[in-house]
């Protein structure tokens, strides 16, 4: 089965992080936001990838890349993305996507990307690539994932802000390249995903509609990080993304 051997990969990765600290702390966060039975049936990878992505296999495995880790800001979003991945999962979305190749445009641009470790940094990245989710099934993850992270009682209002950091830092780079900013473009007939300013817009009125209050556990997050945020920040800045590192550093 192509997922156990996408696994396979991610287990003998060189860019997976060995510290048990830091594993327990991102499956404690996965755990709590989506309830220990739950969380039994997924294993958890922490990879050192300077970028902002997770990724869910069929078989259960969940990647976390330290790019998110440095971006987000504590564990009620970081729970908002572990639960939308895990949402992925419960929802079977995968297995309607197993036979899904990354295309060599996509490859050959995250190549050009990380030319400086470019080898095994592409061979994760077309993995991770190998599925695309529909709008729909996105659409399908984003309010059970806010579900999760109300239910374990972070502050729901933290998940439509990763979003609207992310399209900061984009509006950032797209700066910094001296390229328009692509914040308020509307999704195209072909795209596959939704919009960012569409999913921000729809989890902030969902939000909305929960009862108000939730804990951040911005501290303990902080905390969890400070061991590693410097190499993860040293890793951003040899990305030469001047805009979105100055953003981050901001």
């Amino acid at each position: 089965m192509q997922a156990d051997e996408d696994e396979r990969q991610l287990r003998d990765s060189h860019l997976l992080i060995d510290d048990a600290a830091l594993n327990a702390y991102v499956r404690h966060v996965l755990c709590r936001t989506v309830g220990e039975e739950r969380c039994h049936a997924v294993r958890l990878y922490v990879l050192r990838v300077p970028a902002m992505n997770a990724t869910t296999s069929a078989s259960g495995a969940i990647s976390v890349w330290s790019g998110l880790l440095l971006r987000v800001r504590d564990e009620a979003e970081l729970g908002a993305v572990l639960g939308h991945e895990f949402a992925h999962f419960e929802q079977r979305h995968m297995l309607a996507l197993q036979h899904r190749r990354l295309g060599a445009s996509d490859l050959a641009a995250w190549t050009a990307l990380f030319a400086g470790r470019a080898a095994p940094l592409v061979r994760l990245i077309a993995t991770a690539n190998t599925y695309s989710f529909s709008r729909a099934q996105e659409s399908e993850a984003d309010p059970l994932g806010l579900r999760f992270v109300a239910a374990a009682g972070y502050d729901p209002r933290r998940v439509a802000e990763v979003w609207a950091r992310q399209m900061d830092e984009a509006d950032a780079r797209a700066a910094g390249r001296k390229q328009r900013s692509r914040r308020y473009d509307g999704a195209h007939l072909l795209d596959t995903h939704p919009t960012d300013l569409e999913r921000m817009t729809a989890l902030h009125a969902a939000a909305a509609a929960l009862p108000a209050g939730g804990v951040t556990e911005a501290a303990a997050y902080a905390a969890a990080l400070r061991p590693w945020r410097a190499a993860f920040l040293a890793d951003q800045i040899k990305l030469n993304d001047f805009g979105g590192t100055d953003y981050l550093l901001g």
